[in-house]
């Protein structure tokens, strides 16, 4: 007996039945009412002067400041600003979408188009770029060194260093002969990254690695000084890769003169750099933090719900919030100079006097 047609709206029934699979797993894993406003009561305790400096209709993001004090920040999606954060006034404006990484004296770095790209700061001339590669995303991570850029690209995960004045490739580590991560740092003048728990160390300007210490070292992580601290996290001195310290909690946000900032389970840590311990710990529930900075009063937090909140450096109790539930969202924010400045998804750049 001949089997018996199939209804052509079988696959539309089917994709309906995903539809509704997804639908609800998603209203099952998102966070309740009462987890987004778990912190409600810590909004405000404390009062900042907050000054508009802009408003544009496009959504602000990718800000990054040189070392004349000009800040350079995209209004989505074909256009940066340069502002000078002395006077707060925009001194120039590119018609470049640059999906912004890095500044140095002469270049603006960042990804466009599958490419890295070096643009004049200030007249927007295309400099150079790399080959295309499709791995090349807007979260590629691109650090900067004299005149060289050196970028991570997830996927096949390749790291090369290009000359921002010629284009020219540089050098290439690849994937195929060590996996690595998608994550770099420079500093003084050489490349880290982490080889499935080995730290490479390489020449930014010739690619020679210069050293490896299989010491279990996972990203993120980040230097401070003549140390790197790591994903567990650990402290490990990196002249002789001695492991000084290890916890085994979270990864690692941000580093400073007064500790170690750590997001695990929801909950974000402050520990001593000397030893790991706990010195205090704040909910933020299932809206995680992924972007922390500090001041010498504060720390400044985003939340993935477009937050930003102002904690307290001490004790980590929360003091003022800005973004969700209110008229504008936070997209991204830039701390410079103790003058906090929040850009919002509606197109606004305010800033906060943290000095207080």
């Amino acid at each position: 007996m001949d089997d018996q047609p199939k209804s052509r709206y079988t696959p539309v029934i089917a994709m309906f039945i995903l539809m509704i699979i997804y639908i609800l797993f998603r209203t099952a894993t998102a966070p309740s009412i009462e987890e987004r406003d778990m912190d409600r009561d810590f909004v405000d305790l404390k009062k900042f002067k907050m000054e508009k400096l802009l408003e544009l209709s496009l959504p602000l993001d990718v800000p990054v400041v040189d070392d004349d004090s000009i800040m350079y920040f995209r209004a989505y999606p074909e256009k940066i600003y340069s502002m000078d954060l002395e006077s707060n006034r925009i001194v120039n404006t590119i018609d470049v979408g640059l999906q912004i990484r890095g500044v140095n004296d002469n270049y603006l770095v960042g990804q466009l188009k599958d490419q890295i790209r070096a643009y004049n700061k200030i007249t927007g001339e295309l400099i150079s770029k790399t080959r295309k590669n499709r791995n090349i995303a807007s979260s590629t991570n691109v650090e900067i060194y004299d005149n060289i850029a050196v970028y991570a690209a997830a996927g096949k995960i390749i790291i090369e260093a290009f000359d921002m004045n010629t284009g020219e490739l540089l050098w290439g580590f690849d994937a195929r002969e060590e996996h690595t991560t998608a994550h770099i740092i420079i500093d003084k003048g050489k490349v880290y990254t982490s080889n499935l728990g080995e730290l490479l160390v390489f020449d930014a300007y010739t690619g020679k690695v210069l050293k490896k210490f299989d010491i279990g070292v996972y990203t993120p992580f980040l230097i401070d000084g003549n140390y790197i601290y790591a994903k567990g996290p650990k402290k490990v001195d990196l002249s002789t890769g001695e492991i000084l310290w290890s916890v085994d909690i979270g990864s690692i946000l941000e580093v400073d003169e007064d500790g170690l900032y750590i997001i695990y389970s929801g909950f974000l840590y402050r520990l001593g750099k000397e030893t790991g311990e706990e010195l205090w710990k704040n909910d933020f529930g299932e809206l995680r933090p992924f972007l922390v900075r500090t001041t010498p009063k504060y720390v400044i937090v985003s939340r993935f719900d477009d937050e930003v909140f102002i904690l307290d450096k001490d004790t980590g109790e929360k003091l003022w919030r800005f973004g969700n539930n209110t008229e504008e969202n936070a997209n991204t924010f830039l701390v410079h100079d103790e003058i906090l400045y929040i850009f919002t998804t509606e197109g606004t750049l305010y800033s906060l006097d943290l000095s207080q």
